[in-house]
């Protein structure tokens, strides 16, 4: 075992983040959580304790809405709590991901029935095609993904002994498959001077239980990968709560290159991939900002407030029973002149509302503009059906994203796929084919055609314009299923 100062500088070493990625670790945890819905959480309520409202302390929070400078502790849990979460970004992610695989994607340039063994389990225990899709939302999600070409562990009983040709096809002992890592996972990497990969490190983390019972041990797994071999280190904490570290034996791979892939769809001027969900999800969280206002202004209008003047002191104040739980005194009388106490309700101003309801529908509205799907609401768009306004369409729309992003993915999965192949040993080089034409619509711009085409097609009576047009709307809308025909 190292020595506890060697020990804790090589966890470091192991933990350290490639220079300028820290940056992004901020907009990467906030497209997740507007994804996976954790705006908000509830904390362990203390044992018999209540807020002003009843509810149990000390209620939700949530690092996405702040908390008012005149805000009580209980007053922001509650809001927080009435807060809905209505993200775009998840049905954007969706739309995008069912426009990608419209069709499934075809593999070629190699037969062989290895090969199609391979395809069907590519990720160990998942197909080539869930590894396509899970690389599609990897890159939007985080802006760029890794793929590492590994082998099973040999089970403990062919460890120490070589087995037959038979028994390794059999049990598919040291069978290769790709594992995908999003960028939180891809921790660094550089270059050779012959402009290809030298070495990638990756990170992953396994939870065990030595017994059903038992507590679990979380471990963590660095892998760093060259041209030579893969090396892997585990860091876990003891039961004392020191870190502990064990390093595996080297294993070959015998490509001659790092078994690395990297995919960078759409990169900055530093060479790294951005998420393309990450507008979308701020626009989230500022349209739920405005909203969590609207909300808890009208829960205010619809409980009034009460009031009681009085000119006790705040001593008093605490001995005096109003049959309310909750109540603002207000200081009663003018020097000299003492009025008799009163309690009275007070309804809020509802004029503020009116902004409030703009601004909402402003964020919410800029949600499908930073993604990209009504970028023709943002330019002067050309409007004829010529080569000149498709071509604008495909250079602002959707369309453009979708297209960008697909000839990546074939980029970087033909790279994968071709590092599969040396390690079976198969010749050939494959080819990876995705769709290449997307017809990306925004529902308000499918309406409107519809609005025209029904009626249209009533006058001339070409009920299967008709059809085909309200069919169209209800594939935009998710509504309509069937035939429309009467």
């Amino acid at each position: 075992m190292l020595p506890t100062q060697e020990r804790s500088s090589l966890i470091a070493v192991l933990a350290s983040r490639r220079p300028g990625l820290e940056v992004y670790e901020s907009q990467w945890r906030l497209v997740e959580d507007v994804l996976a819905g954790r705006l908000k959480r509830r904390a362990t309520p203390l044992p018999g304790s209540l807020d002003a409202f009843g509810a149990a302390a000390p209620g939700w929070s949530s690092a996405y809405l702040p908390q008012g400078t005149l805000e009580s502790d209980a007053e922001y849990a509650k809001r927080v709590e009435l807060t809905p979460f209505f993200p775009e970004t998840p049905r954007i992610l969706a739309g995008r991901l069912g426009a990608l695989m419209n069709r499934p994607a075809q593999v070629s340039g190699i037969d062989d029935p290895k090969w199609t063994a391979f395809l069907a389990a590519a990720g160990r225990r998942r197909s080539f095609e869930d590894l396509l899709m899970q690389a599609a939302s990897l890159v939007q999600t985080y802006g760029f993904c890794a793929a590492l070409l590994d082998r099973e562990p040999m089970p403990a009983d062919a460890r120490g002994r070589e087995a037959s040709v038979a028994e390794a096809e059999a049990r598919q002992l040291g069978r290769p498959y790709l594992t995908l890592y999003g960028a939180p996972d891809v921790l660094d990497w550089d270059y050779a001077d012959d402009g290809q990969l030298a070495w990638v490190k990756l990170v992953e983390r396994e939870w065990s239980r030595s017994a059903w019972d038992a507590a679990p041990v979380e471990t963590y797994v660095y892998r760093i990968a060259d041209r030579t071999a893969i090396r892997v280190f585990r860091v876990w904490r003891a039961g004392q709560g020191e870190w502990r570290v064990r390093a595996e034996a080297a294993a070959a791979h015998g490509l001659e290159r790092v078994p690395v892939a990297l995919a960078h769809p759409f990169p900055g001027a530093d060479g790294i991939g951005r998420p393309l969900l990450a507008r979308a999800a701020e626009a989230d969280i500022a349209a739920t900002r405005v909203l969590s206002d609207l909300v808890w202004d009208l829960f205010v209008l619809g409980n009034p407030i009460l009031t009681f003047k009085t000119h006790r002191g705040e001593e008093e104040l605490h001995r005096i029973g109003v049959g309310a739980s909750r109540y603002i005194p207000l200081r009663n009388g003018r020097p000299g002149i003492e009025e008799p106490e009163a309690l009275e309700f007070v309804q809020l101003d509802a004029t503020g509302l009116e902004f409030l309801f703009r601004a909402h529908e402003l964020f919410a509205a800029q949600v499908s503009r930073q993604a990209g799907l009504a970028a023709h609401e943002a330019a002067a768009t050309p409007r004829e059906q010529s080569g000149v306004a498709r071509a604008w369409a495909f250079k602002t729309g959707e369309e453009r994203h979708l297209a960008l992003l697909a000839k990546a993915l074939e980029r970087f999965f033909e790279e994968s796929l071709l590092m599969a192949a040396h390690a079976l040993e198969l010749s050939g080089t494959p080819k990876v084919d995705l769709p290449d034409r997307f017809d990306v619509e925004a529902p308000a711009e499918v309406l409107e055609v519809a609005e025209r085409a029904v009626p249209l097609a009533r006058e001339t009576g070409r009920a299967d314009l008709a059809e085909a047009a309200l069919l169209r709307l209800g594939q935009a809308l998710g509504g309509i299923r069937g035939s429309t025909k009467s």
